[in-house]
Protein backbone atom coordinates (compact mmCIF):
# COMPACT_ATOMS: atom_id res chain seq x y z
CA UNK A 1 0.00 0.00 0.00
CA UNK A 2 2.80 2.88 0.93
CA UNK A 3 4.35 1.81 -2.50
CA UNK A 4 1.20 2.91 -4.24
CA UNK A 5 1.25 5.77 -2.49
CA UNK A 6 4.44 6.77 -3.33
CA UNK A 7 3.56 5.93 -6.76
CA UNK A 8 1.03 8.36 -6.86
CA UNK A 9 2.71 10.74 -4.95
CA UNK A 10 5.55 10.56 -7.94
CA UNK A 11 2.51 11.07 -10.46
CA UNK A 12 0.61 13.53 -8.94
CA UNK A 13 2.50 16.97 -9.25
CA UNK A 14 2.14 16.82 -13.01
CA UNK A 15 -2.10 17.79 -12.69
CA UNK A 16 -3.24 20.87 -12.95
CA UNK A 17 -4.17 22.24 -9.17
CA UNK A 18 -2.10 19.45 -7.29
CA UNK A 19 -0.18 20.57 -4.80
CA UNK A 20 1.64 19.77 -1.20
CA UNK A 21 1.85 16.18 -1.73
CA UNK A 22 2.55 13.92 0.77
CA UNK A 23 2.38 9.84 1.02
CA UNK A 24 2.40 8.84 4.54
CA UNK A 25 5.53 6.76 5.05
CA UNK A 26 5.18 4.09 7.85
CA UNK A 27 7.65 3.98 10.67
CA UNK A 28 7.83 0.32 11.19
CA UNK A 29 6.80 -1.20 14.21
CA UNK A 30 4.48 -3.77 15.54
CA UNK A 31 1.15 -3.84 16.28
CA UNK A 32 -1.71 -5.62 18.30
CA UNK A 33 -4.95 -7.10 16.32
CA UNK A 34 -7.54 -8.34 18.71
CA UNK A 35 -9.73 -10.89 17.42
CA UNK A 36 -12.76 -11.48 19.59
CA UNK A 37 -14.51 -14.61 19.27
CA UNK A 38 -18.44 -13.31 19.42
CA UNK A 39 -19.99 -16.72 20.16
CA UNK A 40 -17.71 -17.05 23.05
CA UNK A 41 -18.44 -13.46 24.16
CA UNK A 42 -22.37 -14.10 24.01
CA UNK A 43 -22.38 -17.08 26.17
CA UNK A 44 -20.87 -15.05 28.74
CA UNK A 45 -23.33 -12.23 27.62
CA UNK A 46 -20.38 -9.33 27.48
CA UNK A 47 -20.17 -6.80 24.47
CA UNK A 48 -17.67 -6.41 21.86
CA UNK A 49 -16.93 -2.90 22.95
CA UNK A 50 -16.48 -4.25 26.76
CA UNK A 51 -13.61 -6.58 25.24
CA UNK A 52 -12.03 -3.69 23.78
CA UNK A 53 -12.16 -1.58 26.68
CA UNK A 54 -10.93 -4.44 28.14
CA UNK A 55 -8.24 -4.30 26.11
CA UNK A 56 -7.36 -0.87 26.28
CA UNK A 57 -6.95 -0.39 29.96
CA UNK A 58 -4.51 -3.64 30.34
CA UNK A 59 -1.96 -2.11 27.49
CA UNK A 60 -2.14 1.94 27.63
CA UNK A 61 -3.79 2.55 31.52
CA UNK A 62 -6.96 4.60 32.59
CA UNK A 63 -7.29 8.17 34.60
CA UNK A 64 -8.65 7.12 37.64
CA UNK A 65 -8.33 10.24 38.68
CA UNK A 66 -7.42 14.10 39.08
CA UNK A 67 -5.67 16.01 41.65
CA UNK A 68 -4.94 19.79 41.71
CA UNK A 69 -1.61 21.50 42.48
CA UNK A 70 -2.50 25.47 42.66
CA UNK A 71 -3.15 25.89 39.39
CA UNK A 72 -1.43 22.72 37.73
CA UNK A 73 -3.90 19.75 37.13
CA UNK A 74 -2.30 15.60 37.03
CA UNK A 75 -4.21 12.84 35.86
CA UNK A 76 -3.45 10.04 37.78
CA UNK A 77 -3.33 6.76 35.58
CA UNK A 78 -3.41 2.87 36.70
CA UNK A 79 -0.77 1.39 34.73
CA UNK A 80 -1.24 -2.13 34.45
CA UNK A 81 1.10 -2.86 31.26
CA UNK A 82 3.90 -4.54 33.01
CA UNK A 83 1.80 -6.87 34.58
CA UNK A 84 -0.48 -7.79 31.94
CA UNK A 85 2.97 -8.48 29.48
CA UNK A 86 1.46 -11.07 27.19
CA UNK A 87 -1.94 -10.43 27.72
CA UNK A 88 -3.23 -14.27 27.85
CA UNK A 89 -3.44 -14.19 31.62
CA UNK A 90 -6.04 -11.31 32.21
CA UNK A 91 -9.04 -12.08 33.93
CA UNK A 92 -12.50 -10.22 32.80
CA UNK A 93 -15.44 -10.25 34.65
CA UNK A 94 -18.39 -11.20 33.06
CA UNK A 95 -21.99 -10.44 33.18
CA UNK A 96 -22.26 -13.36 35.65
CA UNK A 97 -19.75 -12.32 37.89
CA UNK A 98 -17.52 -15.15 37.04
CA UNK A 99 -13.80 -14.39 35.85
CA UNK A 100 -12.67 -15.83 32.75
CA UNK A 101 -9.56 -15.40 30.93
CA UNK A 102 -8.63 -12.84 28.23
CA UNK A 103 -7.50 -15.71 25.88
CA UNK A 104 -11.13 -17.62 26.38
CA UNK A 105 -13.15 -14.64 24.50
CA UNK A 106 -10.18 -12.90 22.03
CA UNK A 107 -7.16 -13.51 20.32
CA UNK A 108 -3.88 -10.88 20.63
CA UNK A 109 -2.23 -10.96 17.04
CA UNK A 110 1.04 -9.26 17.03
CA UNK A 111 1.77 -7.85 13.18
CA UNK A 112 4.36 -6.12 11.72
Amino acid sequence: MEGLAIDVERLLPGVPGAADLNAERSVGGTYLALEIKREAIARYGISVAEVQEVIEVAISGMTVSNTIEGRRRFSMVSDTSASCAGGTALAVIVATGMATEISQIASLIETA
